[in-house]
């Protein structure tokens, strides 16, 4: 299976990234480590860390995958 995101609008986004991996695990897995830093006035941010997991989809693909990616896939931008 090739898995082409050269020119996946904005980067893609987890959604689709959670759609396409389920359909290559059989059970839960870690994908990827998240944090936020809150901030409460002048005080410095407190940040939050978890690790998000994809869970498996009906109808795993146990061939080989390949993909292609580009310049701004998975583009990560400080809001």
């Amino acid at each position: 299976m090739i898995i082409d995101l050269r020119n996946t609008v904005g980067g893609g986004d987890n959604y689709s990234a959670r759609a396409i991996l389920g359909r290559c695990v059989t059970e839960n897995m870690p994908f990827q480590i998240d944090h936020m830093g809150e901030y409460y006035g002048d005080h410095p941010a407190v940040e939050r860390l978890w690790t998000e997991y994809v869970t498996p989809r009906e109808g795993a693909y146990e061939g080989t995958v390949r993909t292609l990616v580009g310049h701004y896939t998975a583009v990560w931008a400080k809001a």
